[in-house]
């Protein structure tokens, strides 16, 4: 204790050396205090001298590890930290340093891959302490992960590890550089450690590095030190485990490196196989491209090609499994006895969705017709009903078979609609709860909103001071809450007065721009609608809003709002001028002669809100559009009362669009709606924030007529990828419920082909809608748009997909008539893809054979 509190290091360690284990434990617990005592203004020699004797007394190996992973801890971006610890073990056990060093290995963190090529990390350190505690022992290194890890990137970093002495001795780092290679073949430990490193996730990805040492591998295989075998194994691995991308491209990076032989090549035949069959569509088509080499080399196992083609041939990528017929085209073409064990899988592709790989792999079966046998004649009769129409036919003429009967038109899907909501909470907890969760999420679910408003101003009318009370470290938790709801929370806590609240958001009149966008227009209404409620909390309390949903859209039904205005009366209380507003706009009027009924009770109950009910519900609902907000609405829901624009602002530090929260303002009025998403001059413009959330709006109430139809082409020709699936379930719902306006979305695709240099592509969204059997209400889009398509002066990009879409479509329902311009392109002597399909649909339309519908 006295020598360590005089900070003299040499003479610490002269005594660790000297001390049993009992000594150790005795000084252990004195020297703890003697640390605990220091202050943080000691010197920091002082400080490491009691550190290193407080860790030299330690006897359990799991205390000591626990111990040099704290001191780790703290010391974090300590250069050359590790090397002063190791000496306070000298002369220790072997057995026991090896087991610190391993608990110490293991506890090595496996640092980010975008850190990896950055030296100086603080793993580093806890990677050199564990190996010095390894060295020391004599014992062989472990293979944790994170240890592993930083022994590769030592080699990669390219400069001369510091050897025990170093690091015990904390001589400086030599400067001295080797190659990654030389590193490798010099450290005995080589082929233990590098095969843990090609498994971690990220190591892909650093082969790809600009700074890669895939030549220091290879390098390391002329030599011997490293089995080529191994490096090839690993590669097929990392191929195998998948991950990101540029994963596989790394490994496949350095497999070309390697460049295997065909034994190597022959060796991994299975692997190839199964790759081609499961993995992500760039390593399957390198996969293929090996199984093509080993049947250029003679090596490849016709089994092995067939069962390997049963999964390639079912996958839904039209250029894999097109390269993948080829292959097995070329294998048949130099064994046309195989064709017993390899027609059968290519049955697979009779079922692909695109009908030029359908009728490739019907081709590759005609060929060996004549010399099949009986039972795979039998297989690729069972698998006709798989082609297309046409094609159907012709391959049973060929097989000799009477063709397979239409069978039923596929089922559209059923009729989506929204679905209750759930009713407001009535205690003060769960009130609280839901203004917690409405806080916290990023973007709040409109109806979901309303519901925590409305629980909040239920439990404020109960009970405000108890609400008060659990609504206080809520809210203090929060930096910023928006404008009205802020306001809102407030006058709950009694942190305001009503002189306090705003009477209305600042006035938009001043800007035009901001009167038209659908976005800012939105939440202007939502904090007319807080503020209103703010100020009725501090004057007049209400038990409830009049405007909170009742169904997921947003809708109110009418009797349920001819209820709550049945309490307000009775409570003697008057509704908010803007609640009330939403709740009309919200409201479902019914038919005749419920709505008549409505009419009567509202009337009947002897107020004003009452009477504005009663006309809203006889005058409401007449037509498509939203009917004209007179003077008996406030000034700001009057700004409804205008042409409105959805994309104003896009791409601006305005609100973001939310179709979701725009249908929530009048979830009744669909046509309206839509009416503010469709430009102006009728042609697509930027509506992506609205894509995905279309099959709300198709499913919201109110009359459909022309508007949602071009809101509906405008998501078809412009959806990207992401978007495709919402924007076809929202055709398949407006076909379902006879919304869409098949020639007209036809009409509106066609007319904007002329206004580009190059179409949209619209032939992906409407081939889904296909797949999922509204056949008939693609062919009736594309027989309007094709002739549009086809008079263009010079052919589109696209052309050749529409066509071939058209054509299943047309064979599928059995259409026919005539295209204008179709003739003229199937009459071109041209080879392309667009002519091929034109002369197809032609052929279709022309036999008029009869399909599924």
């Amino acid at each position: 204790m006295e020598v360590a509190a005089a900070g003299d290091r040499g003479r610490v360690l002269e005594l660790l050396g000297g001390m049993d284990d009992a000594a150790r434990q005795a000084a252990r617990r004195p020297l703890s205090v003697v640390q605990r005592g220091l202050d943080a203004g000691a010197p920091r020699e002082l400080r490491d001298c009691v550190t290193l004797a407080v860790l030299g007394c330690v006897t359990a190996p799991s205390e000591a590890a626990k111990a040099l992973i704290s001191l780790w801890r703290g010391q974090r971006g300590a250069s050359q930290w590790a090397g002063p610890q190791l000496e306070a073990f000298a002369g220790r056990d072997c057995g026991w340093l090896a087991d610190v060093g391993r608990r110490v290995a293991a506890a090595v963190p496996v640092r980010r891959p975008a850190d990896w090529p950055f030296s100086g990390h603080a793993n580093g350190e806890l990677y050199r302490l564990a190996r010095g505690l390894v060295w020391m022992a004599g014992a062989e290194p472990p293979v944790d992960d994170g240890f592993a890890l930083e022994w590769a990137l030592t080699k990669w970093r390219r400069h001369r590890e510091r050897t025990l002495d170093d690091i015990v001795r904390t001589n400086p780092r030599s400067g001295e550089e080797e190659s990654a290679a030389a590193a490798l073949r010099a450290d005995p430990y080589t082929s233990l450690l590098l095969p843990r490193v090609f498994g971690l996730v990220g190591f892909g990805t650093f082969l790809e590095h600009p700074w890669h040492w895939r030549a220091d591998l290879i390098a390391v295989t002329l030599t011997g030190e490293l089995d080529r075998a191994m490096l090839i194994e690993r590669c097929v691995d990392g191929l195998i485990r998948g991950g990101r991308p540029i994963e596989p491209r790394g490994f496949w990076a350095l497999l070309d490196d390697v460049a295997p032989t065909e034994d190597e090549l022959a060796a991994h035949a299975p692997d190839w196989a199964a790759l081609a069959g499961r993995a992500d569509a760039p390593v399957a088509g390198r996969a293929v491209e090996m199984l093509r080499r080993l049947l250029d080399a003679g090596r490849l196992d016709t089994g092995l090609l067939a069962e390997a083609s049963h999964a390639a041939l079912s996958r839904p990528e039209k250029t894999l499994v097109r390269t993948h017929l080829k292959l097995v085209a070329e294998a048949l073409r130099r064994a046309p006895q195989c064709a017993a064990e390899l027609l059968p899988p290519v049955t697979a592709a009779f079922g692909h969705q695109d009908s030029a790989v359908q009728q490739q792999a019907w081709k590759l079966a005609a060929r060996h017709l004549a010399t099949i046998e009986p039972t795979v004649r039998a297989q690729l009769t069972e698998a006709l009903p798989l082609l297309t129409p046409d094609l159907r036919d012709v391959a049973a003429a060929a097989l000799g078979e009477q063709a397979p009967a239409p069978g039923l038109e596929p089922q559209l899907p059923p009729v989506s609609a929204p679905h209750p909501t759930s009713a407001a909470p009535h205690s003060v907890s769960e009130a609280v709860q839901e203004i917690a969760a409405l806080l916290a999420a990023r973007t709040p679910v409109p109806t979901d909103r309303e519901r925590a408003v409305d629980a909040l101003i239920r439990a404020a009318y109960r009970d405000r001071a108890a609400l008060a009370e659990v609504l206080a470290p809520v809210t203090r938790r929060r930096d910023w809450i928006p404008a009205g709801l802020a306001e809102l929370l407030r006058a709950v806590l009694g942190e305001v007065t009503v002189d306090d609240v705003p009477a209305a958001p600042p006035d938009m009149a001043g800007r035009f721009d901001h009167k038209r966008c659908i976005p800012c227009l939105y939440e202007y209404l939502l904090e007319a609608r807080w503020y209103e409620a703010a100020r009725r909390l501090l004057t007049e309390p209400v038990p409830f809003l009049l405007a909170t949903p009742g169904w997921s859209s947003g809708a109110l039904d009418a009797d349920v709002l001819v209820q709550r205005l049945t309490e307000y009366a009775r409570l003697g209380l008057r509704a908010g001028p803007a609640d009330l507003d939403q709740a009309l706009l919200r409201t479902r009027v019914p038919q005749t002669p419920e709505r008549q009924r409505l009419c009567a009770a509202a009337a009947a109950l002897g107020t004003a809100d009452g009477t504005r009910l009663a006309h809203w519900l006889d005058t409401a609902g007449s037509g498509p559009g939203l009917p004209s907000l007179g003077d008996d609405f406030t000034p700001a829901f009057r700004n409804l009362d205008q042409r409105l624009d959805a994309t104003w602002h896009h791409s601006t530090e305005f609100p973001d669009a939310s179709l979701a929260e725009w249908i929530a303002v009048a979830p009744v009025f669909r046509e309206y709606l839509a009416d503010g998403l469709a430009h102006w001059l009728d042609h697509p413009d930027s509506l992506y924030e609205y894509f995905p959330d279309l099959p709300l709006l198709v499913e919201a109430d109110g009359p459909a007529g022309r508007r949602l139809t071009a809101v509906l082409a405008c998501a078809v020709a412009r959806s990207e990828r992401a978007h495709r699936t919402a924007v076809a379930e929202a055709l398949l719902q407006a076909t379902v419920r006879g919304d869409l306006d098949e020639p007209w979305c036809g009409e509106l695709l066609g007319r904007w082909t002329t206004w580009r240099d190059e179409p949209y592509d619209f032939a992906p969204v409407l081939a889904e809608a296909a797949r999922a059997g509204a056949y008939r209400m693609v062919w009736n889009v594309l027989s309007v748009a094709l002739p549009a398509l086809l008079a263009r002066p010079r052919r589109p990009r696209t052309l050749g997909g529409v066509l071939m879409l058209a054509a299943d479509c047309a064979a599928q329902i059995g259409a026919t008539g005539d295209l204008p311009g179709l003739d003229e392109l199937a009459d071109s002597k041209a080879g392309s893809q667009a002519v091929k399909q034109a002369r197809r649909l032609r052929s279709t339309l022309t036999a008029g054979m009869a399909g599924p519908g």
